[in-house]
């Protein structure tokens, strides 16, 4: 997190799937939770940068975690946006 002319800027951690967060031919990010954070950053007085990382993540043998999980135990980021789905 860093801190801005608004109030706080998030570094904020993507994986592209469709329709919830893709790239256009112009290589920005869109999609129903690009959307989503849009409308919050207006009502809540805060910018955001996106990044892309390349799958959810999956923990290996040793317990250790990949992809946008690692991203947020390592505290890389503080937020995630994606479709998740949480189950067994």
């Amino acid at each position: 997190m860093r801190f801005s002319s608004t109030f706080f800027c998030l570094q904020v951690a993507v994986v592209q799937q469709a329709p919830f967060v893709m790239k256009n031919s112009n290589g920005e990010f869109e999609g129903y939770c690009i959307d989503l954070i849009d409308e919050l950053k207006k009502l809540m007085n805060f910018e955001y940068e996106l990044y892309e990382v390349e799958e959810y993540g999956k923990m290996d043998p040793d317990m250790n975690w990949n992809g946008m999980i690692k991203e947020l135990v390592d505290k890389v980021t503080m937020q995630s946006l994606s479709w998740t789905v949480i189950g067994p």
